[in-house]
């Protein structure tokens, strides 16, 4: 009743809109039919008009196929047009654009089926079906139909083929021609399907191929085809291959079969096959653009690259690639893809629903290749334009200007080309129903924070209308979190909208509005945002042992205006407090605590939360684990010595047993009281793993009784024992090889005895009563052994006695009472070794460097060794006292060592030791030597300071002089930006001159100076400092003095220094007046050097006066104009010394208990450094072999003749390391483990300055300075 009040008042609206009152000409009658069979038919719908449902439905897809629709003369053909519209449609057929003959009593039209009986040839041709009603005429496609048949083998002769063994093979099929398409198969002489695979495939033409035949190919083949619509099939002539016996020649793959161009349609599937011949079979791989296509694209063993559904993407190059391993690389054959179309629609056909007077238009947009040809037709009929039409023919479109009401129609667009035909239906309702809103938003909407909250609106009217969507008449627009949806029909629309992600501000009053230009509506809800209820349990799982309490806690986010509740459940049963006695409590409402944990608390427990709002809910899981359950239905089970333990697994208490712990005990006759077996340890016998198996096989030894027990093991911990099972004595047996002592072995450490020692056999090992030792032993040519018997069995350790370091033949063996064990194996060695009663004889000593020696020595006598060589000795010291002893072993027996990291120039006492297994022998007599001279360690604290124009130097001599120091080198390297610009040598002669001055410097260089000492074996490393020069010119005015020092009848002041961009001064001077003398001149200090002193000193002074100094500078280039700042100083009074910035005495006590403590740091280091280490020169050992050994004379080594030397180097010695015709020692040698890059062109000048001329020790003591 309420949609028929709807209708009722729409139909007002409209006569209201029209302003007129309901006509009683046809049109309006056929308004008010529309009407009232909308109200009849009980649904708003009703308002769609019959032209815009008159549509013929496309027929379903299998009616379809390569011929069309197959007629068989068997069944009726039936063809179906199904189409919708108000009055409902008349159907009609057309063959071949002629009506369809109905007077033929074999083919009836009923509901727009078409049904032919008994269809015939005659009845084959192109079907359409015409749909009218008043309001217009819709199309269905055209059906095609022809009459099924197959056609027989033309060729009914059998063939017979004959191959070689790995030859390829194709045997044709020959099918003939059928309608629908016939089915092909191959069968072999017992009629069995053939089975494809890599090495055999069909065609594409259904011919049978064989990559390479076999022998076991051998036999007739018939190819069926097969016509399913009419179950009729046929069987080609026989084919019979014969194969030739032998082995395939191997042959490299090669593609055989495959199309270089091939087409598909756009939607239908596609597969394009690619055979290889060659042996061994080979592998197929397909490849687009250089990439491998995934084999999920492929079918039939690779062979078939599959397309289920076509794209036009899909078209382009392929390539297949065949291969075996008798090629180089892969057989490549390409294959051209080209996807085409049958017609389709690119845009949806739509139809149109305008209000009388509007303006609109409907395009046919043509899509397929080849491109279809484009058709319309109006009414099934040609669409003619006629003047004063609404409708407007412009290629693909029709406009619709202006129609008026009774100009609905429905037009039809046609595509075809060469793949079919697709027919369009649009249909065109001319009608004006102003914007309804037919299905209202909710009133009122209520959502949570985060969630969505989704409105629809459904509005109908003529023309469509549109909807729009308001939030507190804001216009709401698609996009981020509101998303906007619309469907529905030509003249009904339904939107839809989401706001996503919800937040407090989308509260508010949300409109929707349904707008055309006959008329508006709208609707509105009101949407209240709530923070939504979250419950969540921590933790989510908890593991707990059994006995201990679990906690969960149940958090809660929620709306501020709501009020929350909590329930808990186990497994879905809620649980109730039930006080002190219950298994739960409730420490808090929104925490449950379990108790004391058990087994059975294993499982999910859940929190609902609620509140007047919504709900939510979370869970956890408990479980609850503990110690297994012991095993049970322990068996034993013995055969002789071969056990089988079985068992059956506990309950593992929720953590998974792991393994299982298998122990045993043994009852032996040596163990205390046998008969209580309860006495007897238990020791576990192995341990498994508990996925592998509840049995174990048990090896058993002789004459023992076995108790066995389990253990099943967890996370959480063992299982309480099994019960015991016990089985009974084994017999007993003579000892065997597991009876026999392990690692048997002797020790010497006594002088003249031979201690044999073992590993104590178990009780298990003794296999019977009365177990125990035999221990043999005799003496190189003894065929006799001596014997003794250990009747313990605990019992390890035997001692014979002998001579000292004597060879002993022994061997352990077992006996029990049944029999003797197996014979043990003899082993040999030597009782305990003595002391070497001899040191080894003349003992040589030979220079080598300044830093190592030879040592050489007479080998002790193997009788004096009294054991086995193991090493010599070497001791040696400082002979002035200084260090300690030190060590180095030589390995083995060789005769000569080379000691090394010695100190140049140093004299060194040594002596040398043998060494036997067990003891150290006595030492030589010491035998005395001096290092030869070597280079000097770098000078110290070198320090440079530069004017504008000038450069000094200072330094301390070198910490060590490793021979006698002779002088200094000095090198002077200038430098800008660009590279060296001189270099200059001097020698300083004097080792105890520590200063060079450079008075005629360049301004602006960088000045780099390399001090080196020198000994007669060359020159140290250098130190090296660098200084800038001043910038060129007169100094600047000079600073303000300051003072340093104030006597009673002196003054010390000192000078500032001048900017970094001025030139700087050479020398200093002071001018000097009383500050009450106003009239008097002042007086000039003498000129001092920059370079050589820190302060002005000013005498002759009155005591307790206040003096005016100023201060002037000067350089080569001249003096300062002017004089600087004055300053303003007073003398003290008779006797007194003031220094600024004096130290005041604690101040320098502190300082010198600091110095002290220093100082005995520094010589507890050095003693440290001097104590003896050993240490191994096998890599120096070699060095000396080819020398022959030194004479000796009456006073030491004849290298050593103190008239070789200097009076203040006596013992000294060339060093042997050096050339004494080169003195082009390379810098880079001394760098101190300086960056070696700081030593080239770039950086210094190193290369340059070695000389590669020999200099004679008179040229190096008279060299001159020369600028290079």
């Amino acid at each position: 009743m309420g949609k028929f009040l709807l209708s009722v008042v729409l139909l007002l609206m409209l006569c209201a809109f029209t302003g007129a009152q309901i006509p009683d000409d046809s049109a309006a009658s056929n308004i008010v039919g529309i009407l009232l069979s909308l109200a009849s038919d009980h649904e708003l719908g009703g308002y769609d008009m019959p032209p815009a449902k008159l549509k013929v439905k496309r027929p379903r897809a299998y009616e379809y196929g390569e011929y069309g629709v197959v007629m068989d003369e068997r069944q009726s053909t039936v063809l179906k047009c199904t189409a919708e519209g108000r009055p409902a449609p008349t159907y009609s057929w057309q063959k071949d654009g002629n009506p369809v003959n109905t007077t033929d009593p074999r083919i009836t039209v009923e509901d727009g089926v078409l049904t032919i009986e008994v269809p015939t040839t005659d009845d084959e041709g192109q079907y359409q079906c015409f749909a009218t009603n008043p309001y217009g005429t819709a199309l269905s496609p055209k059906y095609k139909t022809v009459y099924a048949f197959q056609a027989p083998y033309t060729d009914v002769t059998p063939k017979e083929f004959e191959f070689n063994v790995g030859e390829e093979v194709l045997l044709d099929c020959g099918a003939p021609d059928g309608a629908p398409k016939p089915t092909i198969y191959w069968v072999d002489e017992d009629s069995e399907r053939l089975t494809l695979s890599e090495r055999m495939a069909f065609t594409e033409e259904g011919g049978l191929y064989f990559s390479n035949v076999e022998k076991a190919d051998e036999g007739v083949y018939y190819c069926f085809t097969g016509n399913n619509l009419l179950g009729t099939f046929m069987r080609s002539p026989a084919r019979f291959m014969d194969v030739n016996p032998g082995t395939a020649t191997p042959r490299a793959a090669m593609i055989s079969h495959l199309s270089t161009e091939t087409e598909g349609l756009r939607e239908q599937s596609k597969a394009i096959r690619c055979l290889a011949t060659g042996y061994p079979t080979p592998e197929i791989s397909w490849f687009r653009d250089g990439q491998q296509l995934p084999e999920a694209s492929l079918q039939n063993f690779n062979q078939d690259l599959y397309f289920d559904s076509l794209t036009f993407g899909d078209g382009g190059s392929y390539e297949c690639r065949a291969s075996n391993e008798h090629n180089s690389q892969p057989d490549t054959r390409s294959v051209l893809l080209t996807v085409e179309s049958a017609p389709y629609f690119a845009t949806p056909v739509r139809d149109v629903v305008i209000a009388p007077g509007g303006i609109d238009e409907i395009i046919c947009n043509a899509g397929g290749i080849p491109k279809p040809e484009l058709k319309w037709l109006q009414n099934g009929g040609p669409f003619r334009m006629a003047e004063g039409s609404p409708y407007q023919l412009d290629g693909d479109t029709i406009r619709i200007i202006e129609p008026l009401e009774g100009q609905s129609t429905v037009f039809q667009c046609i595509l075809e080309n060469v793949h079919g035909e697709r027919v369009g239906s649009y249909t065109i309702t001319v009608l004006a129903i102003p914007a309804t809103i037919t299905v209202k938003p909710e009133e009122e909407v209520v959502e949570s924070e985060g969630d969505v909250v989704s409105l629809s609106c459904t509005a109908f009217g003529s023309p469509t209308p549109t909807i729009e969507w308001h939030k507190d008449d804001v216009k709401l627009d698609h996009g981020g979190r509101i998303i906007i949806e619309e469907s529905g029909e030509s003249d009904a629309v339904v939107s839809t909208l989401n706001v996503t992600d919800l937040i407090f501000d989308d509260g508010g009053l949300y409109t929707c509005h349904a707008l055309n230009s006959v008329g508006n509506s709208s609707a509105s809800s009101d949407v209240l945002i709530r923070f939504p209820t979250n419950a969540t349990i921590e933790p989510s799982e908890l593991m707990v042992t059994m006995g201990d309490p679990a906690i969960f806690t149940c958090d809660v986010q929620k709306d501020a205006l709501a009020v929350p509740t909590w329930s808990w459940f186990f497994n879905d049963v809620k649980i109730e407090s039930r006080g002190k006695r219950g298994e739960y409590e409730f420490p808090a409402e929104d925490q449950l605590r379990v108790k004391r944990t058990k087994a059975s608390h294993t499982g999910t427990f859940k929190c609902v939360v609620k509140t007047e709002y919504d709900s939510d809910s979370s869970t956890a899981q408990l479980i609850v684990q503990a110690a297994p359950d012991a095993p049970y239905n322990v068996v034993l089970d013995i055969v002789g010595l071969q056990a089988s333990l079985s068992w059956a697994a506990p309950s593992d208490n929720n953590a998974e047993i792991s393994s299982y712990r298998i122990q045993w005990r043994t009852q032996h006759e040596t163990f205390p009281e046998p008969q209580d077996p309860s006495l007897a340890p238990w020791d576990t016998y192995k341990e498994i793993s508990a996925s592998s198996t509840t049995s174990e096989d048990i090896e058993l030894g002789n004459y023992l009784t076995y108790s066995f027990r389990v253990i099943a093991i967890n996370e959480i911990g063992a299982s309480p024992e099994s019960e015991v099972a016990t089985g009974e004595m084994t017999p007993a047996a003579p000892p065997g090889d597991k009876s026999m002592p392990g690692n048997v072995r002797s020790t010497d450490d006594k002088p003249g005895k031979l201690t044999v020692s073992w590993d104590e056999v178990h009780p298990y090992y003794h296999n019977g009563p009365d177990y125990g030792y035999v221990v043999r032993w005799r003496r190189p040519g003894e065929t006799e052994w001596q014997t003794a018997v250990i009747t313990d069995p605990s019992v390890t350790t035997f001692e014979i006695d002998g001579d000292e370091y004597e060879e002993i033949e022994y061997s352990v063996g077992v006996a029990n009472d049944v029999d003797d064990g197996p014979e043990p194996t003899p082993q040999t060695a030597t009782t305990g070794q003595g002391r070497p009663s001899a040191a080894p004889g003349n003992v040589q000593l030979l220079v080598i460097g300044s830093n190592e020696i030879n040592v050489t020595w007479e080998a002790v006598p193997e009788g004096d060794i009294n054991g086995a060589l193991e090493h010599y000795v070497i001791y040696y010291r400082m002979q002035a006292g200084q260090g300690s002893e030190q060590s180095m072993e030589c390995p083995g027996d060789q005769t000569s060592c080379v000691l090394g990291g010695l100190d140049a120039f140093t004299s060194y006492e040594v002596s040398v030791a043998v060494v036997n297994a067990l003891q150290e022998g006595p030492r030589s007599d010491p035998v005395t030597i001096r290092t030869a001279e070597g280079v000097p360690t770098k000078p110290e604290n070198l320090m440079v300071e530069s004017t504008s124009y000038r450069v000094s130097a200072s330094w301390e001599p070198p910490a060590k002089e490793n021979g006698v120091h002779r002088g200094y080198n000095v090198i002077i390297i200038a430098s800008n930006s660009d590279g060296i610009v001189s270099r200059q040598n001097e020698t300083i002669e004097d080792k105890d001159k520590l200063t060079f001055m450079l008075e005629e410097a360049d301004p602006e260089l960088k000045y780099e100076i390399l001090v080196t000492a020198y000994t007669a074996a060359g020159d140290g490393p250098p130190a090296i400092k660098s200084s800038d020069t001043g910038p060129a010119g007169v100094p600047p005015l000079a600073g303000k003095p300051e003072l340093d020092q104030a006597g009673d009848t002196h003054l010390n002041v000192t000078w500032p220094p001048v900017g970094d961009n001025d030139p700087k001064p050479d020398e200093v001077r002071a001018c000097i007046k009383a500050k009450d003398g106003e009239e008097k001149k002042c007086e000039y200090t003498d000129w001092v050097d920059v370079l050589a002193a820190d302060m002005i000193h000013i005498d002759e002074l009155e005591a307790e006066t206040e003096y005016v100094v100023f201060l002037e500078q000067r350089n080569k280039e001249g003096l300062t104009p002017g004089r600087g700042p004055e300053g303003t100083f007073k003398t003290v009074g008779k006797g007194a010394v003031t220094t600024v910035g004096a130290l005041q005495p604690w101040f320098i006590a502190i300082i010198c208990v600091i110095i002290l403590l220093l100082l005995i740091l520094l010589i507890i280091c050095i003693l440290k450094s001097q104590k003896g280490g050993k240490y191994n020169v096998s890599d120096k050992e070699n060095q000396l072999k080819d020398e022959s050994a030194p004479l000796k004379n009456n006073d030491g080594f004849a290298e050593f003749n103190n008239s070789d030397f200097p009076d203040d180097v006596e013992g000294s010695q060339d060093s042997l390391a050096s050339n004494p015709d080169d003195d082009g020692d390379s810098l880079k040698e001394y760098a101190d483990d300086e960056d070696p890059s700081k030593f080239n062109e770039e950086g210094s000048f190193i290369e340059e300055y070695h000389d590669p001329k020999p200099r004679s020790t008179d040229q190096r003591e008279g060299g001159t300075s020369t600028f290079v």
